[in-house]
């Protein structure tokens, strides 16, 4: 239910010419989580698709309410229409971004593995006879 209620709101506020990533701010400002808002968003571009797919004759636009809640901040500031203004934006989501790469872990795996593996042959070299010794032991029992 509670995403339905943002869904409601964002709706709205893009219908105001509001920017999505604004209109997302104010409801993690308002105290809804991230995992909300963003479940809320991909809804919401859901329903978007879903209605471009449908035929002309069975599109209908239902009307959207905002709805707060009890002890729920709201952006409104007056009944003229003016709304507050947040300054700071913080990041809630990395949609459309592109993913950060890994490739510094797997040269340090790799670099570890391969140090590994000098550090084993040095060995071998260095202490050849204890090796042939306790090879000699295992496949003689």
């Amino acid at each position: 239910m509670v995403k339905q209620e943002i869904v409601a709101g964002l709706k709205a506020s893009v219908a105001r010419g509001e920017d999505l990533q604004n209109a997302m701010m104010s409801f993690f400002n308002a105290g809804y989580s991230k995992k909300d808002i963003q479940e809320a968003v991909d809804e919401m571009n859901m329903q978007k698709f879903e209605a471009q797919t449908q035929p002309s004759y069975v599109k209908e636009k239902k009307p959207v309410k905002k709805i707060a809640k009890k002890g729920q901040a709201v952006s409104k500031v007056s009944g003229y229409g003016e709304e507050k203004k947040v300054e700071k934006k913080q990041k809630i989501s990395g949609y459309g971004e592109a993913p950060k790469s890994r490739k510094w872990i797997w040269i340090i795996l790799l670099i570890i593995l391969l140090s590994l593996l000098i550090a084993s042959l040095v060995g071998i070299i260095f202490f050849e006879d204890k090796v042939w010794e306790i090879l000699g032991k295992i496949r003689g029992r």
